[in-house]
């Protein structure tokens, strides 16, 4: 059985102005998770750029429980025909080099679960990267 060795999760903006139209890409890997956000250059937003790794067993426990997710996720996930939402790209890496790509409207709430871990691996210095909010990172106001 080939195992999952880096997980690439492309996101983008949906239909935004100009000025807050991004670009957005996560890495998972068993060592690393890194992170680059590119704006549109009429946009105020700067570009972002991080990676943090870690060779501590918990890390990568908590990759393979993502790589275990994402399979199920995108082979359960429904065809949804949205337009005004972002459209995100998972790619997945095998171990014997094989590569699978899903393109999709993306519906975050549908991912829960899996961005929540995904969430998890996220320095708490940095922001969370906006292909992984869900209606739980906002906060009802009263």
């Amino acid at each position: 059985m080939k195992d999952i060795t880096k997980i690439v999760i492309k996101g983008r903006s949906g239909y935004v102005p100009m000025e807050y139209y991004f670009d957005e890409k996560i890495t998972i890997t068993p060592g690393y998770i890194a992170y680059e956000s590119k704006p549109y250059p009429e946009s105020d937003d700067i570009p972002r750029k991080w990676k943090y790794t870690s060779d501590t067993p918990e890390f990568k426990e908590q990759f393979d429980a993502i790589a275990f997710e994402i399979e199920e996720v995108l082979a359960c996930r429904p065809e949804v025909q949205i337009t005004d939402m972002n459209e995100a790209e998972f790619q997945i890496t095998y171990s014997d080099k094989t590569k699978k790509k899903e393109k999709t409207l993306l519906f975050g709430d549908w991912y829960y679960d899996l961005f929540d871990d995904i969430k998890a691996m996220v320095p708490f210095t940095e922001y969370v990267p906006m292909t992984l909010i869900t209606d739980e990172d906002f906060e009802e106001e009263e």
